[in-house]
């Protein structure tokens, strides 16, 4: 993984064999980003782990996508959890018959390369735990 960082955003390369969501965890924690906005990412990834939150049931559907995908689009939000950053992304993938599926992202490898762009907030901002939901939702107080 490289990255660019200006102070305010941050341009990412996470290499070929890297685990997507783990490695933009890692950037988040090394440079104490509590807030930031994920607002573009492509390329292409592999044992894609994507979900769909039921919210009647209040668990998630989840599956693992083994074939080779474009990534598409990524867009979320990092936030902190017990003090840690949290990434929050939803993906869309496209398959090799142009099939486009989307989720939630878990985890991904990255196959090629993928470019993420993050707008880096000054104030860090929390998640909570909402036990009517039984999701952790942005705290703003």
């Amino acid at each position: 993984m490289d990255h660019r960082h200006d102070g305010r955003h941050i341009l990412v390369r996470i290499d070929r064999g890297e685990e997507l969501v783990s490695s933009l965890t890692r950037l988040c924690a090394e440079h104490g980003i509590g807030c930031a906005s994920l607002h573009s990412g492509i390329g292409a990834v592999r044992d894609a782990e994507v979900a769909y939150y039921d919210v009647q049931h209040g668990t998630y559907t989840k599956r693992t996508i083994r074939e080779v995908c474009e990534l598409v689009g990524l867009s979320g939000n990092v936030a902190l959890v017990d003090g840690t950053p949290f990434i929050h992304a939803h993906v869309a993938l496209a398959k090799g018959d142009l099939e486009v599926l989307g989720g939630h992202l878990d985890a991904a490898v990255v196959a090629v390369t993928a470019e993420v762009f993050l707008d880096v907030w000054e104030q860090p901002i929390s998640r909570e735990p909402d036990p009517e939901l039984g999701l952790n939702l942005l705290n703003f107080q």
